[in-house]
């Protein structure tokens, strides 16, 4: 079962028996799974399980559920206020799709960032060891680093995606959660992010609701707006520009309601659409987001350095 048939499935956007019995395999599935989870939050909070800390600062930045909140813009920017501040940061990443070279994460945050290294590996503890010896990193953000908890880190951002926060509420298999909502407790902060395509009303209602599970941790708003249209070979346009036009539109994203939300809050009219799974592999030579940006170059006396384990 590919990630788009699970997704109708879960949604209840497929029909009939077959779909009915599947939810209900799906749901069984999903008991030994909260289990698992929960012994293994209960490991880390009592000790049983270590938590190691590194001399430098770790920042994460993750979620509660599977597909897209953000957190690669996310990511991007904490990294770009280090940089801007003179530190030396290394961004650390499981890298979903990277056996056969970086993903498309590591794509954009290369050409974005240019002068960040992006270490990708399982083992998030030795990747920040290399960055430390190797790197003299002086900062990491640790990209979907919530239920990675092995590497200690001194500040938890979850994200929450405002306009799909909890889809059906249920753990993995059976819905998107990856933790029980109790989860967030273990926060430092929860950032609201597409804010800006729900009405205040709503947002208001999650914020009531997160604050029940999280309670005193800080909750703020976030909004993606888009402010450009970067076109391969040709000057950009401004993102103005898409009102009124009509366009054929494909995504290989966790989110990809997001991404169409975001054309139609332009005013284009969407008249082809195609949606691929997450970290869907391209053989298109250019990176899977068209962005602004020169080759990889050294700036600021930190070389930009990327290593996959």
């Amino acid at each position: 079962m590919n990630e788009l048939a699970w997704k109708e499935i879960i949604t209840g956007q497929r029909k009939g028996l077959s779909a009915s019995l599947l939810r209900g395999g799906l749901h069984v599935a999903s008991l030994p799974y909260g289990l698992g989870v929960a012994g293994r939050n209960i490991g880390f909070d009592r000790g049983w399980i270590p938590s190691i800390k590194v001399d430098q600062p770790v920042i994460s930045v993750g979620n509660l559920t599977v597909g897209g909140t953000g957190k690669t813009p996310v990511v991007e920017w904490i990294a770009r206020w280090f940089r801007g501040h003179g530190k030396r940061v290394a961004i650390l990443s499981r890298g979903y799709g990277s056996a056969d070279g970086p993903n498309d994460e590591a794509l954009v945050l290369e050409e974005n960032l240019p002068d960040v290294p992006h270490l990708q590996g399982a083992d998030r503890l030795a990747l920040a060891r290399i960055g430390m010896e190797e790197l003299d990193a002086e900062v990491f953000v640790l990209d979907d680093g919530f239920q990675h908890r092995r590497l200690r880190r001194d500040l938890d951002i979850v994200l929450i995606d405002a306009s799909n926060p909890m889809g059906n509420g249920k753990l993995l298999p059976a819905g998107p959660l990856r933790e029980p909502l109790s989860s967030l407790g273990r926060a430092q902060l929860i950032l609201l992010t597409r804010a800006e395509t729900e009405p205040a009303h709503r947002i208001d209602a999650l914020r009531q609701m997160l604050t029940r599970w999280g309670g005193t941790v800080p909750i703020i708003s976030a909004s993606f707006p888009a402010t450009k249209l970067d076109r391969i070979g040709y000057p950009s346009l401004p993102a103005s520009s898409m009102a009124g036009r009509k366009v054929a539109a494909f995504c290989g994203i966790g989110n990809p309601n997001g991404f169409r939300t975001t054309l139609t809050g332009l005013g284009a009219q969407v008249v082809a659409w195609r949606a691929f799974p997450d970290h869907y592999p391209t053989k298109l030579p250019t990176s899977p987001t068209c962005v602004a940006g020169g080759r990889p170059r050294e700036q600021n006396g930190w070389s930009r350095r990327r290593r996959i384990l």
